[in-house]
């Protein structure tokens, strides 16, 4: 989150990246390793206003961090919250998973979502006869793609790769609903694909981590 918000504030190409990492990678709080480094929703204290590149116009934004949606320090019900309200919240969401999309992971989306659309209130009959989706934008980010060879590094990847994802048809009913669910729910569905980082970054396990970039 505090290379983005960095990346927001600066207008200096990729000089924000220099910056970042000569403030001590301050802004949200983090850590290397397996420990949790985020409890339930943190928002930044004031929004970042930026000049849309397609008119000119400018928007705030407002960036929030939230705890693991699978987070073992919590109950399911309180990682079920925490999901809900960061989606009502959210006019873009990320869902941060592990070398793939699984079919486990598009299961618990559903339960998160049919809890947030059940604390708003939102009349179904209505909603499904005009636009259909619930929310705005979602986006998956695959760390640690495994397979470039198949779909490249990035959005342009991640697009053909989801495209791929939704259009195959399970033998399940309720894969397959998810799948469609996730379609109706959301105005549009994201993906970015993401390279290991540790072949680039080395980051040494302290209270706060310093980068060294290798060659």
């Amino acid at each position: 989150m505090s290379p983005i918000m960095m990346h927001l504030q600066w207008d200096n190409g990729d000089e924000w990246l220099n910056g970042w990492i000569s403030s001590k990678c301050t802004g949200f709080d983090w850590c290397g390793g397996s420990k949790a480094g985020t409890r339930g929703i943190v928002a930044w204290g004031e929004p970042i206003i930026v000049e849309r590149p397609v008119d000119g116009r400018k928007i705030a934004i407002i960036l929030m961090d939230t705890q693991g949606s699978f987070d073992h320090g919590r109950t399911m019900e309180e990682n079920i919250r925490v999901f809900a309200l960061s989606t009502l919240f959210s006019s873009l969401q990320f869902f941060n998973v592990h070398k793939q999309i699984l079919e486990s992971d598009l299961d618990y989306l559903q339960c998160f979502v049919e809890f947030a659309i059940s604390e708003t209130a939102i009349d179904t009959a209505q909603s499904n006869s005009n636009v259909g989706q619930y929310f705005q934008d979602i986006g998956f980010i695959v760390r640690d793609w495994p397979s470039p060879g198949d779909h490249e590094y990035g959005s342009k990847g991640g697009y053909e790769y989801m495209h791929q994802f939704l259009s195959e048809q399970r033998v399940s009913d309720t894969q397959n609903n998810n799948k469609e669910d996730l379609q109706s729910t959301f105005r549009n569905v994201k993906c970015v694909l993401m390279p290991e980082p540790e072949k680039k970054v080395r980051i040494m396990r302290e209270k706060r981590p310093e980068i060294q970039f290798e060659e």
